[in-house]
């Protein structure tokens, strides 16, 4: 985890989500930290945790066992159409299509993608942790297990991917191109999807990144659109110019190997990119086939960009300084955010123009000092806040009616959706200055819980 803190919360959260019986999967790590968990599922080298207050990744070296987390295979709900017996998709080729009357299906071993029932909604005693939108009407939230999609602004939502019966996988990195296309690194697997979930098509296993037994090396991807790409990982940048069909592999300069592991990967077009995560950032003005150091340390665990080349940055969860960048990575400004490192979390972030970014998170009363001692844990307080870069300075707002914001993501300066606790959707058209909640998402909720 990213801090002492934060971890410390999980404990918390875990501890009475055990006490109610939600929680009966105990994880051990191997420094001594016992959590109680709803259930456990590998993505890559990561082992998920899902908890009552939300979901958790820890390095599998970090994880010294775990008990009481049996994965039956799933089976549908009376209400679902029959599924068809599973068998491996192959590699390049499309999922079977599901009837027009049936529910929609990815025919792979240990997938499971539920019908969209409108009189059986989906219950999400998860953190939906992801939302994005293509204009003023159709968008995605997403979970670790799930993929939601509506195309009336978040009156009513449809679910794409459902895997919340398998224990073992779950949806990781997914990455939303259009209304139609995402990709999506999880469920087993890396998949494309062009028809807005209705089918998902498995990536090549041309490159090793990418090979269907050693689908955990790929660490991260980005596509400019439904057909160009990146891939990260042994070691090396993987290029595609055919949606995943096939790669070209670039390995990584010497430079950047002494940089650090890069972790994460972000680029604009055919020859402009950035790797970030290791020592420092890198770019590159020439496809990947050489890479020019930022020039001084960037401690970067996330980043956000524009395809016009404005980017920002930050180091963890705990902001004190964000950095910003108007030329495509090449140089970086450090700035001061004001963040309090005891009582705030930056939970999510945007580019939205130049000059203009985003950083949104949670405030809590607790410091690290008051919940030391799990027996005795004083009552938190949460309150969503905002901080909005306006070309100077990091403007804050703290709102007294959003409790947290856990995600966010704006189409322009002025409209934008984030999500807030108990899984409710809020929309603003004042750049954040107010957030109106959207009832589809949560009424689906209560409606699932009936």
């Amino acid at each position: 985890m990213n801090s002492r803190r934060l971890l410390a919360l999980l404990v918390a959260a875990s501890v009475l989500g055990a006490l109610d019986g939600r929680a009966e999967v105990v994880v051990r790590l191997r420094s001594g930290v016992q959590l109680h968990a709803v259930r456990t599922w590998t993505d890559g080298d990561k082992v998920m945790v899902e908890l009552p207050g939300g979901t958790a990744s820890f390095p599998s070296a970090d994880v010294a066992g775990i008990e009481n987390d049996e994965a039956p295979r799933p089976t549908p709900s009376s209400h679902a159409a029959a599924t068809a017996p599973a068998r491996p998709s192959a590699p390049g080729h499309a999922a079977a299509a599901a009837p027009s009357n049936a529910a929609n299906e990815l025919v792979g071993p240990r997938h499971w993608i539920a019908p969209a029932d409108p009189e059986h909604p989906i219950p999400f005693h998860e953190s939906l942790n992801r939302v994005w939108f293509k204009n003023g009407t159709t968008g995605y939230v997403a979970s670790g297990s799930a993929v939601l999609r509506t195309t009336d602004g978040g009156q009513t939502w449809s679910p794409v991917i459902d895997v919340r019966h398998d224990r073992k996988h779950g949806v990781g990195d997914i990455e939303f191109v259009d209304e139609s296309t995402f990709f999506v690194r999880g469920l087993g697997g890396f998949f494309r999807s062009t028809d807005a979930g209705a089918t998902l098509q498995p990536v090549s296993a041309s490159a090793p990144a990418v090979d269907e037994e050693k689908q955990d090396t790929v660490r991260d991807f980005h596509f400019t659109d439904a057909e160009h790409g990146w891939a990260l990982g042994n070691g090396q940048l993987l290029m595609t110019s055919d949606g995943g069909k096939t790669w070209q592999q670039r390995r990584l300069g010497r430079a950047v190997r002494q940089g650090g592991d890069p972790l994460g990967v972000w680029w604009f077009g055919a020859d402009q990119g950035i790797l970030y995560g290791g020592l420092t950032t890198f770019h590159t003005t020439d496809g990947g086939k050489s890479w020019v150091s930022s020039g001084h340390d960037i401690d970067v665990d996330r980043l956000s960009c524009t395809q016009a080349g404005s980017c920002v940055a930050i180091p963890g969860e705990q902001v004190t300084v964000a950095y910003l960048s108007t030329d495509f990575g090449a140089t970086w400004r450090q700035t001061p955010t004001g963040i309090d490192r005891e009582r705030d979390e930056v939970a999510d972030l945007q580019a939205i123009g130049t000059h203009d970014a985003v950083l949104v998170g949670i405030h809590t009363n607790l410091s690290l000092a008051d919940i030391q001692d799990t027996r005795s844990i004083p009552r938190a307080e949460y309150r969503g806040f905002m901080l909005r870069w306006d070309g100077t300075s990091w403007k804050r707002t703290d709102y007294e009616d959003v409790d947290t914001l856990r995600a966010v993501w704006f189409v322009d300066p002025d409209q934008g959706w984030a999500m807030v606790d108990a899984n409710g959707l809020v929309h603003t058209t004042d750049g954040g200055r107010s957030w109106k909640l959207v009832p589809g998402l949560s009424q689906q909720e209560a409606a699932s819980d009936r």
